[in-house]
């Protein structure tokens, strides 16, 4: 989750406590680095682990996306590690006065040398690429793609609850909202999905620096983006043909629990 963008008061608590951490590495248990991470973990195994870890998932989402690996960071990113098999957690904030990434991850083993570390480093790859200026659907939409598959299955029940009985998120709220309810991770997953099977990674891309980029100057930046790079006339338009491509893909066998009527959205 990339937390500190959204809000950036929200993150000030964990912004402080990371930068405590990785000021004073004496009190780490153990510390691996590269030239792109700095972690911090309970063991040294588990540090060179995840650092490792980190800098193939860097390397791996910047060709996916990007066409190339990136150029060495100038600032490392910090990560700081704890295990904990009862929890799930990930945090990403920016510390603008140092220009890098300071990620916290807090779950089994396999989750933070795994999806939860390949979803933050998603966020740090997308941050090369855009700094700031990414909107927040669009970052937890590539960066969700890569979260384990609980998640995935808890957000497809989701959107077949939004089938169910019809009621959906509106688009051009998630568009300049932020994402924080799983619903709405579940709706930016799906939307970037669908734009990207209309024309692939680098399309998308260019749509998203395309909105930013023409919203700074007449305030209409989507409805113009996806004019330009997907012939979809607005975002009402882009609501509903996402509302179609959802409904087709959802096979609904039995009603969702606890949402067999009425309305979740206004």
């Amino acid at each position: 989750m990339l937390q500190g963008l959204q809000r950036a008061t929200e993150g000030i608590a964990l912004l402080v406590f990371l930068c405590g951490t990785m000021s004073d590495k004496a009190t780490a248990t153990a510390v691996a680095s590269s030239a792109n991470f700095t972690v911090l973990a309970p063991t040294q195994r588990l540090a060179d682990k995840v650092v490792g870890h980190a800098d193939a998932f860097r390397r791996e989402i910047a060709e996916e996306w990007l066409g190339d690996e990136l150029p060495v960071a100038t600032r490392p990113a910090a990560i700081h590690i704890e295990i904990d098999d009862t929890r799930s957690f990930a945090r990403t904030v920016i510390d603008a006065t140092q220009g890098r990434h300071l990620v916290w991850l807090v779950g089994s083993e396999e989750g933070v040398t795994q999806s939860l570390l390949q979803h933050e480093v998603a966020h740090v790859v997308m941050a090369a690429r855009f700094g700031d200026a990414m909107p927040i659907w669009a970052n937890e939409g590539i960066a969700s793609r890569y979260d384990n598959s609980r998640r995935h299955a808890i957000r497809q029940q989701q959107l077949a609850g939004f089938v169910a009985i019809d009621s959906w998120p509106h688009v051009d709220r998630l568009l300049k909202e932020p994402v924080r309810q799983k619903w709405t991770y579940a709706a930016a997953v799906s939307i970037t999905d669908f734009l990207v099977d209309q024309g692939g990674k680098k399309k998308f891309l260019d749509f998203v620096a395309s909105s930013t980029e023409v919203a700074s100057s007449t305030g209409n930046g989507w409805a113009t983006a996806l004019r330009k790079h997907y012939a979809i006339a607005s975002v009402a338009e882009l609501e509903s043909q996402w509302h179609r491509s959802v409904r087709d893909s959802i096979t609904l066998r039995e009603p969702v629990p606890g949402q067999a009527s009425g309305r979740l959205f206004r």
